[in-house]
């Protein structure tokens, strides 16, 4: 497969929450080529098990690989890339691959001394990052599964936020005035930190959007693939129906830009 600086950022995810890793990459750098994946067809990934994900991760990657030619693919889901980024690697080894982790690392570098991590239930089982912390870590941190939030931000984010805010006051209460940061472990959850930080209180909201930015933009560098001119963006949706929903989200939160994004 021939690649060249203009060949596009391949960034999939389930749904609608990579949409704010796009938007972050993008501001940062913006002569680069995308095409984002909303694999609406199979979400949420977050309550299937490893197997299932490992299964769609590839036949998706294989199919938009083959389509797009892209140099670059980034799992712009943070539960993908705890069950399959290894899995991907091995299959695409010519490719630039680049996952999504929580940011648990500057987190805990802050002056932060309570820490809130949320998730999906298969990330938070298998993420190596926050096994890694479970261990080591002197900061006390709490991890709260939200099974539910990323179908419900897919469904309501434009037309019902009364549910997403139902559904998180429901499973946040209990930790008001109780942490002082909160990490982001779905790319989904970015959508609503604004919902989520009413609730908490005043609490430092931390995403992996930057990071992943960061990782692109050196691994571009290095192999000197960065673009020089283009900023072309496709969105495609793996369920026809919801290509418009797409289109409408992704024009909402480019207005919401400075505030989801971290530069």
């Amino acid at each position: 497969m021939k690649i060249s600086k203009q060949s596009p950022n391949l960034f999939i995810d389930s749904g609608l929450g990579g949409l704010t890793t796009l938007i972050q990459t993008k501001k940062i750098l913006c002569d680069e080529n995308f095409v984002y994946i909303a694999d609406f067809k199979n979400s949420p990934y977050g309550n299937k098990t490893k197997a299932q994900v490992l299964d769609i991760a590839v036949k998706n990657l294989k199919k938009y690989i083959q389509i797009y030619k892209p140099k670059s693919v980034v799992l712009a889901c943070n539960t993908l890339t705890a069950v399959a980024i290894n899995k991907i690697r091995l299959l695409f080894p010519n490719l630039i691959v680049v996952g999504a982790e929580p940011a648990l690392r500057p987190a805990v570098l802050s002056d932060k001394k309570n820490i809130l991590v949320l998730g999906t239930k298969l990330m938070l089982k298998h993420s190596k990052l926050i096994k890694l912390f479970k261990q080591n870590s002197q900061t006390k941190i709490s991890f709260l599964p939200l099974p539910n939030l990323a179908e419900l931000i897919d469904k309501n984010y434009l037309d019902n936020q009364t549910l997403i805010e139902n559904y998180l006051n429901q499973n946040l209460t209990n930790f008001k005035n109780k942490v002082d940061a909160v990490v982001m472990g779905c790319t989904h959850f970015v959508i609503v930190g604004n919902i989520i930080r009413n609730i908490l209180g005043n609490v430092t909201l931390f995403n992996g959007n930057y990071g992943i930015t960061k990782r692109l933009n050196q691994c571009l560098k290095m192999l000197n693939l960065q673009n020089d001119c283009g900023g072309k963006i496709t969105l495609c949706s793996t369920n026809e129906k919801k290509q418009t929903l797409l289109e409408d989200v992704y024009q909402n939160l480019l207005k919401r830009r400075n505030e989801i994004c971290a530069v």
